[in-house]
C-alpha cells in the first residue's frame, strides 16, 4: 500500500502510466475530501489518496496493468470502478460520481470502466491485447511473433519497409541487442530468448515520440513483462503435433514419424502480501517440422544424382521431404518490490538455449534460397537482465532508473560438403556460403529519467547510455562455393569455385552511446496535450579496431580509417493528442520526429573483420576436385579483400510524420484512420572501388562490361582478375552512407475489444516504399553492388521498388469467447494477407553478364525479338511495360499470399482463476508457402558461344527461360493441427 500525494499533472514514462481523475456529485460538483483507494488487480497493490479542493486525484508511475478504483465520501453512496486499464506512456483519466445516500451506507456501486477513445495508438503505434497475444495460434512463442498481428510489420519486424535489422525490441523500457549473423536477414532465432509466457502486453511502435525512445531507425516492439499475483498461481501450456496431422500439397510423408511437443509453466506468487511478488516460468520445445523437398520436380534431373553419387555423395535428400528440426529451452523470472511507501524496485532475467538441426540430420538450411543447405547447424545461448527503481518523492517530482544486460551467441555450423549451385534448374546443394560463422555480443544500458510536474505541464529531463561489444567471426564464403552450369559440366568438374581464405576474420569492436533528454508534455487546454521534446546523442566508434590498409593507402590515397569517429545525434520530437469536444469520442493524434539508430554492427564488423588480411582465391575452369576445395595452384589467390567505411559514414537516420483519426462507438468498437510518411536516409550501400574506371566492352543491348566474359555452357563468369583496376587487390568495397528509403503508408482499421462476447480487430494497410538499396541478404557482398555503376540513362537503377515493398497487407482477428458452454468455449481465428514479394527479371544465379564479379545482380534487356518471348509479354504485364529497356528493379512481384490459423478452446474444468482448456490449433489451413521465384528472363544457349565483334560489342548467346516467374523452391510447413491443454496462457 502507497500513500501519496495528490496532483492532478502527473509525471511521464514508456514503462509506467499514470491515472488522474475528478470525484463529483451528480450535478457536477466538485467533491473534495474524498478517500480513492487504487488497486492494481493482479497482485493487490494499493495506493490510497484523498482529492483536492477541485475534487480531483492522481497518481503516477503505476506499472501497467488492470486497476480498480474505489471512492467514497460520508453521505454518498461508495462506487468501484473496475476493470480501468493503465497502459505505458498513457494517461489515464476517470470522472466518478457519487450519488447521495441516507446513512447506514451498506452497499457499493459497482461500474465497469469504459472503453476510451484514448487507447487507441493509431499513426502512433498499435497495442496488441490480451486475445491477440494469448488467444490467437502461433507458431514460435516468441514475442517477435506478435509483428505479424500488424499490417505494416511482419514477424521478422520489417517495419514500414525498412529491414528487420533497423527494428529491434525494448523489453520494460531497455532496449535488447541480440547477437545476428551479419549477412543474413534478421531470423526467428534472433529474440528467442522472450517467450510469450513471460509478457502481458506488448506495443509496436511506429512514431514513439517520446524522447526516451532510442536506437532503431525502424519500429520499436515495446514489451512488458507480467508481475506476480497476489494469490500462488499455476499457469502451464502443453501441446503435440505428429506427421498424422500434418498435410500438403508439396509434402509427402517423411521417411520417418515427425513430432513437436511443446511444454511450459509460470508459477506466481506473493512472497509479502500487497508488498512484494514474484514470477518464475519455464518453457521447453522440441520440433521437428517436415517441409517440401529442397527441389521443384521440373528443376530434377536423376543425372545429377548419379554424377554425384560416382564422387559418394548422396543428394537423394533433396529429392525427398526434409525435416527441419529445432530444440529450445528458456527460463524466466520477475521480482518486483515496494520498499517504502514510494519506492519500488522491480528486476527481471532471461535465459535460453536452443540449437537446429541436431536432432534430425535433414535441415533445409539458411539465407533465402541460394542454397538448400542439409544438416547445417545453429547453437545459441541467451542471457537477458533488467532492473528499474521508480520513486516518487512529491506531488511534482519523481524518478525512473533503469539498466539493462544481454549476453548473446549465435554459432552456426556446416558440413564437409561445401556449397555448390547448378545454373540449369537454379539448383543447390551442400552446405550454405553463410556458414560457418560465430556471433558473440555483450550490452549494457542504463537510463535516468526524473519527472518535474506543473499544473499545466509535465516535464522530464535524463540521461541514458549504452555499451555493446560485438565478437563476429564470419566472412561469406569461407568454406568455399562451386557452381556448374549442368550435369555433364558437372561430371566433368568444369565450372567455377570461389573462397574466402586468409586469417581468421574477426571483427571485435565496442560501440559507446551518451545521451541526454528533454520534453515537456503541454496541458494546453482540455483535451488537448502537446508534446515537444529533444533528444541529443553522442556515439563513439571503435576506431582502433580496424586495421590501416597500408598497401592500399600507398597504392590509391585512400585510407580505410578516415571516417570520423564519433557522431553527434539530434533528434526532434513534436507529437499531439486532441480529444475533440471532450467527449471521449472522437481523438486526433500524430507528430513527426527523427529518430537515429545505432551503427550497424553488419557494416562497421564488416570493415574490421576485413582489414586484417582475408583474401579471395578463385578457379575457372578444370576443378580437380569435388566436393572437397581445389588446391591452391588450380584456385591461386587472386588478392586481398577490404571493406572501407566511407568518410561520411554515419548509423541510419529515419524522420517520420503521422497523423491519426479515431472515432469511439459504443460497445467497445472503434473506427482508426492514420497515415504516415517516412524518409530514412544513412543506410549503408556497397561500391566497388576496384573496378576499372570504365567499361571495357558492351554487349549487344548496351550493357557495360567491366572485364572478360567466360563461358562453361549456361554458366557465364568473368576472368579472374580481368575486371580489376589493381589487380593485386580483389573486391575492395566502399560502404558509403548514400543510401536512402521512402514510405507512405494509409491504414484503416476496426477495433472491437469486450472481456467477453465477441472480439474483432481488422486492418488494412496500403504502401509505397522506394529505396536504392540493394540488401543480397545471403548472396555475399557481390549481391549487393548495383550493375550499373555509373547510372543507366543518368539515372541510379538501384533507385527503384523496395525489396521490401508490400502495397497491400490484411489482418483479420477475431476471438468468441462462450462463457457458459461447459468451463468456457472460445473459438479464435486469425487471416493474413500480403502481396507477393517483388523480384527482378535476370537471369539465374551463376550468370555474370556485365562482368563485375557478382553472379547474382543483373536486370535482363526486355527484348521482343527473342523466339518465345511472346507468350511471356502475354502472362507479363510487367515485361510487356518495359520492352525495349534494361528491366527495372523489382518491376515483377509474385502472386499475393493468403494465410489463415484458427483455435478451438473448449474449457473442461475451473482451477483458480483460469479455466482448462482443450485447444486444437489449426495452422496454415489454405496451405500457402514461400516461394522462391525463377527471376531468370533469359538462359545462356549452352550449344551457342559467346562472340565479340570488332567493334568490341559482345553477343550473349540468349534463350526464352519458359518458366520465368515459376517456383524454383517452395517453404511451407503445410497443414499442421496440434492439440493441446492451457491453463491461463
Amino acid at each position: 500500500m502507497l500513500l501519496l500525494p495528490l496532483s492532478e499533472a502527473q509525471s511521464q514514462s514508456i514503462t509506467n502510466g499514470w491515472l488522474t481523475g475528478v470525484v463529483q456529485t451528480a450535478d457536477g460538483t466538485p467533491l473534495s475530501g474524498a478517500g480513492i483507494r487504487i488497486t492494481e488487480v493482479t497482485t493487490g497493490v494499493s495506493w490510497w489518496l484523498v482529492t483536492s479542493s477541485a475534487g480531483r486525484f492522481g497518481v503516477s508511475l503505476l506499472p501497467p496493468g488492470e486497476y480498480e478504483v474505489f471512492a467514497e465520501k460520508l453521505g454518498y453512496q461508495p462506487k468501484l470502478v473496475q476493470s480501468v486499464p493503465v497502459f505505458p506512456g498513457r494517461r489515464q483519466r476517470l470522472t466518478i460520481t457519487l450519488a447521495l445516500a441516507d446513512l447506514p451506507v451498506d452497499q457499493v456501486e459497482r461500474a465497469p470502466y469504459p472503453f476510451p477513445v484514448e487507447h487507441s495508438r493509431a499513426a502512433i503505434g498499435q497495442w496488441f491485447t490480451p486475445f491477440e497475444i494469448n488467444g490467437l495460434p502461433e507458431q514460435r512463442r516468441a514475442i517477435d511473433e506478435l509483428g505479424r498481428l500488424s499490417t505494416v510489420s511482419n514477424g521478422e519486424l520489417e517495419t514500414e519497409g525498412l529491414p528487420g535489422s533497423l527494428s529491434g525490441i525494448v523489453v520494460d523500457g531497455i532496449a535488447y541487442a541480440p547477437a545476428r549473423h551479419t549477412d543474413l536477414a534478421p531470423s526467428p532465432l534472433d529474440n528467442a530468448v522472450f517467450r510469450l509466457s513471460e509478457f502481458q502486453t506488448a506495443e509496436l511502435l511506429t512514431n514513439g515520440l517520446d524522447v526516451e525512445w532510442s536506437g532503431f531507425a525502424g519500429g520499436y516492439l515495446s514489451s512488458y513483462t507480467s508481475r506476480g499475483t497476489a494469490d500462488l498461481e499455476v499457469r502451464g501450456f502443453a501441446d503435440w503435433t505428429g506427421s498424422a496431422v500434418t498435410s500438403s500439397k508439396d509434402i509427402a510423408a517423411p521417411a520417418e514419424a515427425t513430432r513437436s511437443v511443446r511444454g511450459g509453466a509460470v508459477i506466481s506468487g506473493p512472497v509479502i502480501p500487497d508488498t512484494a511478488h514474484f514470477l518464475v516460468g519455464v518453457e521447453a520445445q522440441s520440433l521437428e517440422t517436415p517441409m517440401p523437398p529442397a527441389w521443384e520436380i521440373h528443376t530434377f534431373d536423376e543425372g545429377l544424382v548419379a554424377v554425384a553419387d560416382s564422387f559418394g555423395v548422396d543428394l537423394t535428400p533433396y529429392t525427398e521431404t526434409l525435416v527441419l528440426a529445432s530444440e529450445l529451452v528458456s527460463t524466466f523470472g520477475r521480482f518486483d518490490w515496494n520498499v517504502t511507501q514510494n519506492h519500488a524496485i522491480s528486476l527481471r532475467g532471461s535465459f535460453a538455449a536452443l540449437k537446429t538441426g541436431g536432432a534430425v540430420d535433414r535441415d533445409p538450411g539458411l539465407g533465402l534460397g541460394h542454397l538448400a543447405s542439409l544438416a547445417s547447424e545453429i547453437d545459441g545461448l541467451d542471457y537477458s537482465a533488467g532492473g528499474s527503481l521508480a520513486s516518487t518523492f512529491s506531488a511534482g517530482v519523481s524518478n525512473e532508473f533503469q539498466v539493462g544486460f544481454d549476453v548473446t551467441r549465435r554459432e552456426y555450423a556446416g558440413t564437409s560438403l561445401l556449397g555448390t549451385g547448378i545454373v540449369d534448374g537454379g539448383l543447390g546443394f551442400g552446405t550454405d556460403p553463410t556458414v560457418p560463422a560465430d556471433f558473440k555480443t555483450l550490452a549494457l544500458g542504463a537510463r535516468e529519467t526524473l519527472h518535474l510536474t506543473f499544473p499545466n505541464h509535465r516535464f522530464k529531463i535524463g540521461l541514458a547510455a549504452t555499451y555493446i561489444d560485438y565478437d563476429q567471426k564470419y566472412s561469406h564464403a569461407s568454406g568455399g562455393v562451386f557452381d556448374f552450369s549442368g550435369v555433364e559440366d558437372f561430371s566433368r568438374l568444369e565450372g567455377v569455385f570461389g573462397q574466402t581464405v586468409g586469417s581468421t576474420p574477426i571483427g571485435d569492436f565496442t560501440t559507446q552511446q551518451y545521451s541526454i533528454y528533454l520534453q515537456d508534455l503541454w496541458s494546453a487546454a482540455p483535451g488537448l496535450d502537446i508534446l515537444v521534446g529533444l533528444r541529443y546523442e553522442y556515439e563513439h566508434r571503435d576506431k582502433d579496431a580496424i586495421r590501416l590498409a597500408e598497401a592500399w593507402l600507398q597504392l590509391t590515397g585512400i585510407s580505410n580509417k578516415a571516417f570520423s569517429t564519433g557522431e553527434n545525434k539530434w533528434s526532434p520530437r513534436f507529437g499531439v493528442v486532441w480529444d475533440v469536444g471532450g467527449q471521449h469520442r472522437w481523438l486526433i493524434q500524430g507528430g513527426s520526429g527523427i529518430y537515429h539508430n545505432l551503427v550497424e554492427p553488419d557494416v562497421f564488423g564488416e570493415a574490421v573483420s576485413h582489414s586484417k588480411g582475408v583474401e579471395y582465391r578463385k578457379a575457372v575452369g578444370a576443378l580437380g576436385s569435388w566436393p572437397g576445395a581445389p588446391d591452391a595452384t588450380v584456385a591461386p589467390v587472386l588478392g586481398p579483400r577490404l571493406s572501407i567505411l566511407g568518410t561520411t559514414f554515419k548509423a541510419p537516420r529515419t524522420a517520420r510524420s503521422s497523423l491519426g483519426f479515431v472515432r469511439l462507438f459504443g460497445g467497445g468498437a472503434s473506427l482508426m484512420i492514420s497515415g504516415t510518411y517516412r524518409h530514412t536516409d544513412y543506410l549503408s550501400r556497397r561500391h566497388d572501388l576496384n573496378l576499372p574506371l570504365s567499361p571495357v566492352a558492351s554487349d549487344q543491348d548496351g550493357r557495360p562490361i567491366y572485364g572478360t566474359l567466360i563461358q562453361q555452357g549456361s554458366l557465364v563468369t568473368v576472368s579472374p582478375s580481368s575486371n580489376r583496376r589493381f589487380p593485386q587487390f580483389d573486391l575492395v568495397s566502399a560502404l558509403d552512407p548514400d543510401g536512402a528509403s521512402d514510405y507512405w503508408g494509409g491504414t484503416f482499421a476496426f477495433e472491437r475489444q469486450v472481456k467477453r462476447g465477441f472480439s474483432l480487430y481488422a486492418a488494412y494497410t496500403f504502401s509505397y516504399t522506394r529505396d536504392n538499396q540493394l540488401t543480397g541478404h545471403g548472396g555475399g557482398p557481390e549481391a549487393q553492388l548495383t550493375p550499373f555503376p555509373d547510372s543507366l540513362d543518368g539515372t541510379d537503377w538501384a533507385h527503384g521498388r523496395s525489396d521490401l515493398d508490400v502495397p497491400h497487407r490484411v489482418v483479420i482477428a477475431a476471438e468468441v469467447d462462450a462463457p457458459r458452454i461447459f468451463a468456457g468455449l472460445r473459438l479464435s481465428a486469425f487471416y493474413r494477407f500480403r502481396s507477393g514479394a517483388p523480384f527482378t527479371p535476370g537471369f539465374r544465379n551463376g550468370v555474370d553478364v556485365n562482368g563485375d564479379g557478382s553472379a547474382s545482380n543483373d536486370p535482363a534487356f526486355v527484348d521482343a525479338s527473342i523466339p518465345g518471348m511472346d507468350s511471356l509479354l502475354e502472362r507479363w504485364d510487367c515485361l510487356r511495360d518495359q520492352v525495349g529497356g534494361f528491366a527495372e528493379r523489382n518491376s515483377c512481384r509474385q502472386a499475393g499470399v493468403h494465410t489463415l490459423d484458427a483455435r478451438i478452446a473448449l474449457g473442461l474444468v475451473q482451477l483458480q482463476n483460469h479455466s482448462l482448456e482443450l485447444a486444437i490449433d489449426a495452422l496454415n489451413i489454405l496451405d500457402t508457402d514461400a516461394r522462391v521465384p525463377d527471376r531468370a528472363l533469359f538462359l545462356i544457349d549452352a550449344e551457342s558461344s559467346i562472340s565479340t565483334a570488332a567493334d568490341g560489342t559482345v553477343t550473349l548467346p540468349l534463350v526464352v527461360n519458359p518458366r520465368f516467374g515459376g517456383v524454383l523452391a517452395r517453404k511451407t510447413t503445410g497443414r499442421v493441427f496440434r492439440f493441446g491443454l492451457r491453463l491461463g496462457l
